[in-house]
């Protein structure tokens, strides 16, 4: 029997999750990160008034079924874009027994979102267990190793970026322009959550990312229309 946990009771969270559910039929869905947008009321009629926290964002983990055929692309472009959900979601994809070897091969990723995410639904058909010990400092020192080498083929890539402007050669300046932001995404990603992002959008890649460090998300401020084209030209 599938179960859905309603620890959370915000009416349009639950209006989103349910139709995902509806349209994927998933194996499972991890909430990753909900992001509350603070709404103050200030009012000299008002004696102590409530705070409003609205959910601004959602981060979310699905894994699909044994028979699920569409790709993981597919299903996050259902999910994130054609769905007509009230709250922007940004969706990991993955299949269920690929997150379930994760598990027995002590991934960090798979490690911190069964001891930490909440559970939102289980279809309760791939039973998931977790080892019996998990050298954490171990996984995050080398998750750090990662980053710092992430770092530095970043900064390499911007000496050539700077190379290639000298001599005027623009395509090949913006190519390593778009690596340069690349490998520092990825890296940031990586070292945060455990998760290895395959994929060159560096749009999807600023949605991964954008909530987990305090003001990476404001490095391109897509909501300046200038900022928004320059970070397209990048794209």
């Amino acid at each position: 029997m599938n179960k859905i946990f309603a620890e959370h009771t915000n009416p349009a969270l639950s209006i989103d999750i349910n139709k995902i559910v509806s349209i994927i039929s998933p194996e499972r869905i991890y909430l990753l990160s909900v992001i509350h947008q603070k709404k103050e009321i200030q009012s000299i009629f008002v004696e102590d008034p409530p705070e409003e926290h609205l959910i601004e964002a959602l981060n979310i983990l699905v894994l699909t079924s044994e028979s699920e055929k569409r790709s993981n692309d597919e299903l996050q472009d259902i999910i994130e874009n054609r769905l007509e959900i009230i709250i922007p979601v940004t969706a990991f994809v993955m299949q269920a027994v690929q997150f379930k070897e994760w598990l027995k091969k002590e991934h960090p990723f798979a490690l911190r979102v069964v001891q930490n995410a909440s559970l939102y639904f289980d279809a309760c058909m791939i039973p998931l267990n977790l080892p019996d010990y998990f050298d954490e400092l171990t996984a995050k020192e080398f998750l750090r190793e990662e980053l710092e080498h992430k770092i530095r083929k970043a900064i390499e890539f911007l000496a050539g970026a700077e190379l290639f402007l000298v001599r005027k050669q623009f395509e090949m300046a913006a190519f390593h322009l778009h690596q340069a932001v690349e490998q520092i995404y990825t890296g940031i990603i990586r070292f945060k959550t455990g998760f290895q992002v395959q994929t060159h959008n560096l749009d999807k890649l600023y949605r991964y990312s954008k909530y987990l460090m305090p003001g990476l998300k404001d490095v391109f401020p897509l909501g300046v229309e200038k900022e928004s084209k320059h970070f397209q030209c990048l794209q």
